[in-house]
């Protein structure tokens, strides 16, 4: 099995804004853009549309009309992320870890960025992760507190209506989604639980589930805004050319 992948995310809508950072990237990636609004496009990369998402994960539905996070004018690929990880797998299965950043994502020095992951053996980190008030598992997962910008509220958007998970779940987490490492065997899991019906909005899902099925959380900054994997004074990131710390959230 190869070691690990990345994997840059992106839209047609977004490609020409950021396209230039990519040009000159330090390290192989794949580039992958969603072209459902103009299939005519080329991204020199791997070039694919919402039905074929539909097709490969047996998704018939679409983004609940009553869910908080259904915002006017998203498509599938935005409110369930992870979709578009998962026909990457299928498309790739030979990897021991998948990294996924949204093309909007920059990092300074990334060699050293990926190098203080070398050596994680989780099962899914993001950007940030973080669980709700009561959860006393992932003891390294950050409860969400009264610095976040949404508070407890966040965990009264999901889960939601639509978001759709095994009977016995009982521990909610979040997460936040410009960055994302799953290993092979969670991406898989997470995957045949979608093609059996299971699904919601990607960023409480996905670390609901890992949790759920037994997986290792972990998460690039804690609610400090700080990093234990790499030097902050020599790693920048930013989303959107901004410092996103924990307020944020």
């Amino acid at each position: 099995m190869k070691k690990d992948k990345l994997v840059v995310c992106s839209c047609v809508q977004d490609h020409q804004a950021y396209h230039t950072y990519w040009k000159d990237f330090e390290l192989p990636f794949t580039y992958m853009c969603d072209v459902t609004k103009d299939p005519s496009f080329d991204s020199h990369g791997i070039n694919y549309r919402e039905q074929e998402i539909r097709d490969q994960l047996y998704f018939e539905g679409d983004i609940p009309t009553t869910h908080p996070w259904n915002h006017q004018g998203r498509n599938i690929v935005w409110f369930y992320a992870f979709f578009r990880m998962s026909l990457f797998y299928l498309q790739n299965p030979g990897f021991k870890n998948y990294w996924f950043m949204d093309n909007d994502v920059k990092i300074g020095k990334p060699t050293e960025f990926f190098k203080g992951f070398d050596k994680n053996d989780a099962d899914f980190i993001s950007y940030y992760v973080f669980k709700e008030k009561t959860v006393q598992s992932q003891p390294n997962i950050p409860h969400i507190d009264d610095k976040t910008n949404s508070k407890d509220y966040w965990f009264q958007r999901f889960p939601h209506s639509g978001d759709i998970l095994s009977d016995n779940v009982t521990e909610y987490f979040g997460s936040f989604f410009p960055i994302v490492r799953f290993s092979n065997k969670m991406l898989n899991a997470l995957t045949s639980e979608t093609r059996m019906g299971f699904t919601g909005y990607s960023e409480g899902w996905v670390p609901t589930m890992v949790n759920h099925m037994g997986g290792k959380l972990d998460t690039v900054f804690n609610n400090q805004g700080k990093s234990d994997h790499f030097n902050q004074d020599e790693v920048k990131v930013t989303h959107k050319n901004i410092n996103i710390d924990w307020s944020w959230i």
